[in-house]
């Protein structure tokens, strides 16, 4: 069961523990020319619709009912950060793993592995993670990335664009693989803000680079740390150079970093102000993917994961159609839906 005594981050912006470069690398992703055009064109062509029939296909679905334990630990993890809950989806895989995708219909996904290996607690900042994606916007920009590495072979085929198709998406993949790197050290801070434990984060995130279950008694978290101490005395630029190209078609950057920088936010004060409860607020969850709704009264656009309107108190109702897709309900009783097709224009 999810621990009870943890501190709940109401109205959490993820300015709070966003990276260093994250917003940066992901503006220059936005000013690629025909970057947008290309976006558009995914998302009211193919990825909605796509993704949700994948994981009624090959995945799933986590609810009450199903995987309860699972569901109670993902509803906990959404209290923590402020965060609406996506749907979450089991999926069978020997590989660790977990993802955030989605556009208008935020999904999790898990791999089998990590909830049949992984503590509750270590769970609980992989679940964090992936709503450290939400809570930053980074999801579009995610699934769109993941959609054409999957899919390069056919989009250079169908879809109508006036440049070439390889002149554009070079430069594009290259730029939103460099984002999606610096993207993942955000996530883990959400990841360690999810579970306040700083060994329960460096533990979790130390299973990626080969910390065993059969011999955890063996294993020495401070020694991986010292491999990062390791990397830095090395002065031969040459190697140095081919570990950066090979990096370069990367999403996620190299474990012992990614411990590094944890502890580094750590040591630099910058967890330390969020759980005290110095932090960066945004009632309205405005960078946070998902429906959205106008208030009536004072029309402040609005994230539906909220009841109310922050700023009149006026009650905002989303329906739910036949599909599951959100709607509001436009009829004067609180709130009606705002087109947020890209979450960025």
């Amino acid at each position: 069961m999810p621990q009870a005594s943890k501190l709940y981050f109401e109205d959490l912006s993820y300015r709070s523990f966003v990276y260093p470069g994250d917003e940066e690398a992901l503006e220059n992703i936005k000013r690629i020319p025909g970057a947008r055009r290309l976006f558009r064109w995914l998302i009211e062509n193919a990825l909605e619709d796509y993704l949700q029939l994948e994981n009624k296909y090959y995945r799933t679905l986590v609810t009450a009912d199903n995987y309860p334990s699972v569901h109670e630990r993902v509803q906990h993890c959404c209290r923590v950060l402020d965060c609406p809950q996506p749907e979450t989806y089991l999926g069978y895989s020997p590989f660790f793993n977990a993802m955030t995708f989605g556009v208008n219909r935020t999904f999790l996904v898990i791999n089998s592995a990590m909830v049949e290996t992984y503590t509750d607690d270590e769970l609980d900042f992989v679940i964090g993670h992936e709503l450290g994606h939400i809570k930053a916007g980074h999801v579009l920009y995610k699934t769109i990335a993941w959609f054409i590495v999957q899919n390069l072979q056919y989009l250079q085929v169908i879809v109508p664009f006036p440049l070439p198709m390889g002149l554009l998406l070079q430069p594009l993949l290259l730029a939103m693989f460099e984002w999606s790197r610096r993207a993942e050290f955000t996530a883990d801070r959400a990841g360690l803000l999810t579970v306040q434990d700083a060994g329960i984060a460096m533990q979790a995130l130390s299973r990626f680079s080969g910390r065993l279950n059969k011999l955890e008694h063996e294993h020495s978290l401070d020694s991986m740390l010292r491999q990062v101490q390791d990397i830095e005395k090395y002065d031969n630029q040459f190697a140095k150079i081919m570990l950066f190209i090979n990096s370069m078609g990367a999403t996620h950057p190299y474990p012992v970093l990614r411990l590094q920088k944890l502890k580094d936010w750590m040591e630099e004060g910058g967890y330390r102000k969020v759980i005290s409860g110095e932090y960066i607020r945004d009632e309205e969850g405005e960078h946070e993917l998902g429906p959205r709704l106008y208030c009536d009264a004072c029309r402040v656009r609005v994230n539906a994961k909220r009841g109310s309107c922050p700023r009149c108190g006026t009650q905002l109702v989303i329906e739910r159609n036949e599909n599951g897709n959100g709607n509001g309900n436009g009829d004067g009783n609180g709130g009606h839906q705002a087109d947020d097709a890209d979450g960025s224009d």
